[in-house]
């Protein structure tokens, strides 16, 4: 799996110490319009990277928690936190993000890595799911010093050309594509 640079986020210090550290990290989010989801993968409790999950509507948003290995398994990470943001300004946890942080949780701890819990942002408080399910509110907090972390996608690189591609054979039937898939 390859991953590209899609951005960069602005981290207190790159030592995550509490939920609040990542919330002013990822501050720019209670200004979306949709939903968007992020992990952020840290190995003693440092941050080696961030990925871009992808984004959803105002209320949802559809999440394979199993593509997310690929970055722990490159990353070497031992823990990770989600983050995402509820457009409407509501924080509290939706039943979609509290299954979210369970079922996250359970993927992650087959891969021997603990999720830490998501990060619900808004402004001016943002909220919190702890890897127990319990929810907690908290206000932003600011940071004289800073670090800057890139935000990944994952992005595949096709092995032919384009011209290739565009004169590769036609498919004018199911039995065709058979063919073809055979």
């Amino acid at each position: 799996m390859l991953f590209r640079s899609y951005g960069a986020v602005i981290m207190p210090d790159r030592k995550i110490k509490a939920p609040a550290d990542l919330a002013y990290a990822f501050k720019q989010l209670k200004e979306e319009t949709q939903e968007n989801l992020y992990l952020a993968v840290l190995k003693n409790q440092k941050v080696v990277a961030v990925e871009f999950l992808g984004f959803g509507t105002l209320d949802e948003m559809p999440v394979y928690p199993y593509e997310t290995i690929s970055l722990i398994d490159k990353t070497a990470a031992d823990s990770a936190y989600l983050i995402h943001n509820h457009p409407t300004g509501d924080i509290t946890p939706s039943g979609v993000d509290k299954d979210l942080n369970k079922n996250y949780g359970s993927i992650l701890d087959r891969a021997g890595v603990k999720l830490e819990g998501l990060v619900i942002m808004n402004d001016p408080k943002f909220g919190f799911i702890h890897p127990n399910g319990t929810f907690t509110e908290h206000a932003h907090k600011e940071y004289a010093r800073t670090k800057e972390i890139t935000v990944l996608k994952k992005h595949f690189e096709w092995k032919r050309s384009k011209q290739d591609i565009v004169n590769g054979p036609r498919v004018g039937s199911p039995e065709e594509v058979y063919e073809l898939g055979k």
